[in-house]
């Protein structure tokens, strides 16, 4: 996967923000941004693009990429991002697909660094860096877009995703007001998929005539849910009682 943007690489244990430092959203890298465009880092299909126009998620090869640039960007509703692309958009590595600018974001939102992430882990078998140290530097890294190459990834061969239980009681509960303006993005879907891989159970999220698998960040934010909306968790399987009460937990204490 090569570098979507030219910047400083930072791991993201160090990212200012627990969704991302604590993995819950994927595994990757952070970049603090040198420049102001973002291109695919591999031939890609892209599958969203958030309307703040901050995120962008693409499907290649089986494996789901998040770039998510700065942290609180999503409360910018779209001021200083202008997307080239849009879902469903084929990309070849190095293409443009956002720019913006640095100087409105970087003093507008709480920082710039820019999570780059695979959210749908168990598809991969290794992932290394590959990013280049500095000259006379063993720590700082710097890559260059759509050059460098960021990760190495080993992918798992195509097959069943992991399993989950589809039979046995279902479950549903009331439906649910989204309180927080800026609804479902990075942070909260993170927060409801960390919460939904702790079950057996198969569990969805409904907006109206749409669905979202709970386990996946990306299927979460592609139902674009915003504040007001109203959403209704069910599950089916053994657990599906203790998971639809999680989910729920999470939807009200995760979403912010």
């Amino acid at each position: 996967m090569l570098a979507p943007l030219s910047g400083i690489v930072v791991p993201l244990d160090q990212v200012p923000d627990p969704a991302f430092a604590q993995r819950l959203a994927g595994d990757g890298l952070a970049l603090e941004p040198l420049d102001q465009h973002v291109v695919a880092p591999c031939d890609a299909r892209v599958l969203h693009v958030h309307r703040a126009g901050h995120a962008l998620t693409l499907s290649a090869s089986g494996l789901e990429i998040l770039i998510h640039v700065g942290l609180d960007t999503v409360k910018l509703n779209g001021k200083g991002f202008d997307p080239r692309v849009k879902a469903g958009d084929e990309v070849r590595a190095g293409d443009l697909m956002l720019t913006f600018d640095a100087d409105y974001v970087a003093t507008h939102a709480r920082s710039l660094i820019t999570p780059v992430l695979v959210t749908n882990m168990e598809r991969v078998l290794a992932m290394q860096s590959r990013a280049p140290s500095l000259a006379g530097s063993g720590q700082t890294r710097r890559v260059t877009a759509g050059h460098d190459v960021l990760l190495d990834l080993r992918i798992r061969a195509g097959g069943p995703e992991p399993s989950t239980q589809s039979q046995g009681e279902r479950v549903e509960s009331a439906p649910i007001e989204i309180a927080s303006g800026t609804g479902l993005h990075a942070r909260p879907a993170a927060t409801v998929a960390a919460a939904a891989r702790r079950f057996t159970s198969e569990i969805r999220l409904l907006k109206g005539d749409r669905e979202a698998n709970a386990r996946s960040v990306v299927s979460i934010m592609t139902l674009e849910v915003i504040g007001g909306d109203t959403v209704t968790v069910v599950a089916r399987g053994a657990d599906a009682g203790p998971a639809v009460a999680a989910i729920v937990q999470a939807l009200g204490s995760g979403v912010a």
